[in-house]
């Protein structure tokens, strides 16, 4: 039998050890729940499984150093709790599955820069601590789910972020000028939610150019289908 680094969508160290297994591009009609010997794989780093019926992933994964797990559109209803604190994760695409209630708790994974989350049915609210505790985040999707509440201003701290999405929502309240202050924040995003108030004045900065190394584009702003006043 074929060792692992020979197989299609595994990538290995020069020293056999698998360090990502990516079926990003390959449909291998995965279902069930992912073993739990996954914990082997010691030295793995990345793990893109996407588009397939998987049912949970094992609390073991957490004896690997993973950082990218990639499960969009499975039927994983749970993220295993040994997640939470775990220092190396920085990408979490859970978009498209089975989960209910609220949130994980992102800020307990502290390193995260992208999260994923949209097409779910998650409810509740959106907890302050992602704005408090996770100062490397860089895109936040939170879309079609049924979250309620309002949009914590904390979210404001979140000096990386480049990308909010909220749309398609039951959020509430005014939106705070700490969230449109965000000095890299390209897009913004909360249409069809119940959000009300006057648009903070400070939104006008947010629909001008970002430039970085030479490059430059607008910044996207929807509001649309909410209970909103003033000008962008």
């Amino acid at each position: 039998e074929a060792h692992e680094c020979l197989w299609v969508g595994v990538m290995c160290l020069g020293t056999g050890k698998v360090v990502a297994i990516d079926f990003l591009e390959e449909d291998i009609g995965m279902s069930g729940p992912l073993p739990d010997e996954i914990r082997l794989f010691d030295s793995l780093m990345r793990l893109a499984l996407p588009n397939n019926k998987i049912t949970a992933i094992p609390m073991s994964i957490a004896y690997t150093p993973i950082a990218e797990l990639e499960v969009s559109n499975n039927e994983i209803s749970s993220l295993p709790t040994s997640l939470y604190g775990k220092r190396s994760l920085e990408k979490l695409h859970i978009d498209r599955n089975n989960f209910e209630g609220p949130l994980p708790d992102f800020a307990a994974i502290p390193k995260l820069e992208h999260i994923q989350a949209q097409y779910n049915s998650f409810t509740g609210t959106i907890h302050p601590s992602i704005g408090a505790q996770l100062s490397k985040l860089r895109n936040l999707d939170l879309s079609f789910n049924s979250l309620t509440g309002t949009i914590p201003p904390e979210l404001g701290r979140l000096s990386r972020l480049v990308r909010l999405d909220l749309d398609n929502n039951s959020l509430t309240g005014e939106i705070s000028p700490d969230i449109v202050s965000m000095s890299r924040l390209i897009t913004l995003s909360a249409s069809n939610n119940m959000l009300t108030g006057t648009l903070p004045p400070e939104i006008g900065g947010l629909a001008s150019y970002w430039s970085r190394n030479g490059l430059s584009r607008d910044k996207v702003i929807r509001l649309d289908n909410n209970r909103l006043s003033g000008e962008l």
